[in-house]
C-alpha cells in the first residue's frame, strides 16, 4: 500500500462514486483520565492530505492538554439557544 504521509501513517485514501479523492483517519489519542477508556478518533472528507495531518495534530494537543474531543454535530436545539 502506498504511504500518503511521511508523519502519519493513519491517513488513508479513499474515492467517492462521482471520482473525487478524500483522506480519512482513525487516530489513537490515549486513555481518558475520567472514564479511563482508550480514546481513538475517527475523521473523513479531508480534501488534502494536509488537512488531515493538521486536523490530527490539533486533536492530539487538545487531549494532550485536557480537552477531550467531542462529536461535532449540533442538535437544532443546541444551535437555537447559542
Amino acid at each position: 500500500m502506498e504511504q500518503i504521509s511521511k508523519n502519519h501513517r493513519q491517513i488513508k485514501k479513499y474515492t467517492l462514486k462521482n471520482g473525487d479523492t478524500k483522506y480519512k483517519f482513525t487516530v489513537y489519542l490515549g486513555i481518558d483520565q475520567e472514564t479511563g477508556r482508550e480514546k481513538s478518533v475517527t475523521r473523513n472528507s479531508f480534501n488534502t492530505v494536509k488537512e488531515a495531518e493538521s486536523e490530527i495534530d490539533k486533536l492530539k494537543y487538545e487531549f494532550k492538554h485536557g480537552k477531550n474531543p467531542e462529536n461535532n454535530r449540533k442538535t437544532f436545539q443546541e444551535v437555537y439557544l447559542e
